[in-house]
């Protein structure tokens, strides 16, 4: 009694499936795209405060503790970078205060680690944490722009 769509389950059904929540009333019959972008967007928001986590567990805790893959370099790009990333894709209309807000966690978190007894904070860190922050929030805001219709 309908076209058919790729919400419908395959095979004979005897009643539609409804589904409810606050992007669709009651009584809808198709999930609506809308709830699959809301999904992602919860899932980047997630991704993105645990990068934040993470970065600020790896930046304040003992050197010990702190995995290392090679030279801490280019650990601080991509991380920073990823942050960017996520950050900018979770949040997508607010590039100059994402921007602002990786480049504070930065620096923040350099000087904070003046305050631990085992680690210390330079400035050749803080402007790779930069670089990163900046590539990946502009890389990102630049995919945007070119993937809007």
């Amino acid at each position: 009694a309908g076209v058919p769509s790729c919400y419908d389950p395959p095979g004979p059904v005897d009643e539609p499936i409804a589904i409810y929540g606050p992007n669709f009333p009651a009584g809808s019959e198709l999930m609506p795209i809308d709830y699959v972008a809301a999904m992602i967007r919860n899932l980047l928001l997630v991704a993105a405060w645990t990068a934040l986590i993470a970065i600020i567990f790896m930046s304040l805790s003992p050197i010990g503790l702190r995995p290392e893959t090679g030279h801490a370099g280019p650990e601080r790009f991509v991380a920073y970078s990823v942050l960017g990333t996520l950050f900018m894709s979770a949040y997508p209309r607010h590039f100059t205060g994402i921007m602002i807000f990786v480049l504070t966690v930065a620096v923040s978190l350099e000087l904070a680690q003046h305050l631990t007894p085992d680690r210390h904070g330079h400035l050749a860190d803080v402007l790779e944490k930069f670089g990163g922050g900046v590539a990946g929030c502009s890389l990102t805001r630049l995919v945007q722009i070119l993937r809007r219709p």
